[in-house]
């Protein structure tokens, strides 16, 4: 054989493997990228950049089963979508979390979903802390690749990508297994309660081991940080908020925002130094001022309920348990914890004094229930009738 035809056979079967992979990628197609799962039991991927992509492209602009849409964190990942659907009179809501997502990020992911055109309603676990950063900071453990959620890009260069690939991998043998390989590395719980759902008995072990006696002893020494908390006085500018999520409601008022402003454990304010806890207060009160001339948000708010003071209802100082998600969904369907300019003063003034009048327990061992915290809140003597 020549060297002309070793080279022809060569660039002959170098396409052939690469169309193979190409189309075994586009049949599996782990991140749902072109449609939509081909197993009886479907699966999702844990890569969330890729599969928050694939839920836009394929379940968003391909169907007509959702106008709603879940944007937020870890602490986000716990609304159940057929819940937040039900709470805010929606078709179908997809889940479009981040781990850490910061507010470049969520503004790229929220572009994309909105180029469809298809989307009513927004549901955001707002995250002041990620906030307060300087615009266009991402988050430093990942790379995210704004590209693939611009317009233009051409989501079949993707067949040929590693991390597809490698998800291809895992799928197949996965199934091919029986569902016992690589388990861990799969979201099999459906489109509604797509990734990590921390259920009441799933937090339990988490808790005793991160509020150990011996934590809430540290804890119990460092409460005296509370007895300095003031009120923020002056004025600050937040370019994250300005360049990030302003936009995305001026150019969208046909699209109705309902932002969740995360309640962390009141112990996660003794991690803050004083200029940390400041700058929360400062960017709460920037976020409220700027958008208080649009009819198409709303913001809840919870840190003068009695929950984020019980830690049992936490497994670490900022994530809680499912039925605190189901209890702030129940706020927006009952018009309660409306956080807006005429009562931001008052509610500013009551999140600090609860926070300074809080004291650590020895023990956290029951946890809210959905109905508890109903319950907490009708018999609070934090007065949140007041306060809305």
């Amino acid at each position: 054989m020549n060297s002309r035809k070793q080279i022809k056979l060569f660039l002959y079967l170098n396409v052939t493997f690469l169309f193979l992979i190409g189309l075994i990628n586009y049949i599996v197609d782990p991140f749902t990228l072109f449609h939509q799962p081909i197993w009886k039991k479907p699966t999702f991927s844990v890569r969330q950049v890729f599969t928050n992509l694939g839920q836009i492209d394929t379940y968003l602009k391909n169907t007509d089963q959702y106008d709603c849409i879940l944007i937020g964190t870890s602490h986000a990942l716990n609304f159940s979508g057929k819940e937040v659907s039900k709470a805010l009179e929606a078709k179908g809501t997809l889940k479009l979390c981040l781990y850490s997502g910061h507010p470049v990020e969520f503004e790229a992911i929220a572009n994309r979903a909105f180029r469809s055109t298809k989307v009513k309603k927004v549901l955001w676990g707002f995250e002041l802390m990620h906030f307060f950063l300087p615009a266009y900071t991402p988050y430093h453990k990942r790379v995210f690749p704004y590209e693939w959620y611009n317009s233009s890009f051409k989501k079949y260069n993707l067949l040929l990508n590693p991390t597809t690939c490698s998800e291809t991998a895992l799928s197949l043998i996965y199934h091919l297994s029986n569902y016992r390989l690589f388990a861990h590395r799969l979201f099999k719980t459906g489109l509604d309660n797509i990734y990590y759902h921390n259920t009441l008995p799933a937090i339990k072990k988490k808790h005793l081991h991160f509020f150990s006696k011996a934590k809430l002893k540290v804890l119990k020494n460092k409460n005296q940080i509370f007895k300095t908390f003031n009120p923020f006085s002056g004025h600050k500018t937040f370019s994250a908020i300005d360049i990030h999520f302003i936009p995305l409601i001026e150019n969208h008022p046909e699209i109705d925002f309902y932002v969740l402003l995360v309640p962390y454990s009141s112990v996660y304010f003794t991690e803050l130094d004083q200029q940390q806890y400041q700058d929360i207060l400062a960017c709460q009160r920037y976020l409220i001022e700027k958008c208080s001339v649009y009819s198409n948000v709303k913001f809840y708010a919870f840190h003068t309920c009695k929950f984020p003071y019980n830690l049992a209802n936490y497994h670490d100082t900022t994530h809680y348990h499912s039925d605190i998600n189901r209890y702030m969904l129940y706020a927006i369907q009952n018009d309660q914890h409306r956080l807006t300019l005429s009562n931001l003063d008052v509610y500013e003034k009551a999140m600090i004094e609860n926070l300074k009048n809080f004291e650590v327990q020895d023990a956290y061992p029951q946890e809210d229930t959905f109905e508890d915290i109903i319950k907490n809140e009708v018999q609070s003597h934090l007065k949140q009738d007041d306060v809305n």
